[in-house]
């Protein structure tokens, strides 16, 4: 991507191509359509964004949404391994 455009909230590379971010806002789409993605994977528990879902089917993004549900429920273990 070029200089001075806007990424999504909370971007960073992992590795050489694998990036991972928060789902894209509209001044990020041209930062993101750049990125020259083959696949998108969502985690977040609703779908993405309508907007979002079209920036990667327009640029031929294969878009995967896992839909997980984020648990703070503290199980047995946890319990007894730390002190809360």
């Amino acid at each position: 991507p070029s200089a001075g455009l806007a990424p999504p909230p909370a971007f960073g590379q992992v590795e050489a191509g694998l990036y991972r971010s928060g789902e894209p806002i509209e001044a990020s789409f041209a930062f993101v359509a750049g990125l020259g993605l083959r696949s998108a994977l969502c985690l977040s528990a609703g779908p993405p964004a309508p907007a979002v879902a079209a920036l990667f089917a327009v640029n031929g993004v294969h878009l995967r949404h896992a839909g997980l549900r984020l648990s703070l429920a503290q199980t047995d273990r946890q319990g007894t391994d730390f002190d809360y």
